[in-house]
């Protein structure tokens, strides 16, 4: 399955969140009935239409990410010069594993202590879940 595939399953799935509803759905006026089953059937006969309401999803509402919460909090953060991402979008010149101690398992394995920048970028660039205890 390629990237753009998943990614389109991804925001599938951030927009039946976001909507609540069968009612409140965009896609609705593509199926007969009100069910997820039809839903998927009207997704796969008409791609091309679903695809551009989930592209115009996708741009008006963003998805949030890490990097984007902690600059909410902290609008001048150091930046990483190390970090791959042009622009505007360069990640945090903190470690997650300093302020996410979980995130060592299974992350830092990988990446310490030869790319610690690709790490940043993973975490930072990631989709922020908020905080569970919320």
């Amino acid at each position: 399955m390629s990237n753009s595939n998943i990614d389109l399953l991804k925001t599938y799935a951030r927009y039946c969140k976001f909507c609540g509803t069968c009612m409140n759905c965009d896609l609705k006026d593509l199926t007969e009935g009100k069910n997820y089953e039809e839903c998927i059937e009207a997704i796969l006969q008409n791609y091309e239409e679903v695809c551009d309401i989930l592209k115009k999803f996708n741009e008006e509402h963003p998805i949030k990410t890490n990097r984007d919460a902690l600059l909410e909090v902290f609008p001048q953060a150091l930046k990483a010069v190390d970090s791959t991402v042009a622009g505007d979008d360069l990640c945090p010149a903190v470690s997650p594993c300093d302020v996410v101690p979980d995130w060592v398992v299974g992350h830092c394995d990988e990446y310490y202590p030869f790319d610690c920048s690709a790490c940043r970028q993973l975490f930072w660039m990631s989709e922020y879940k908020g905080n569970e205890n919320e």
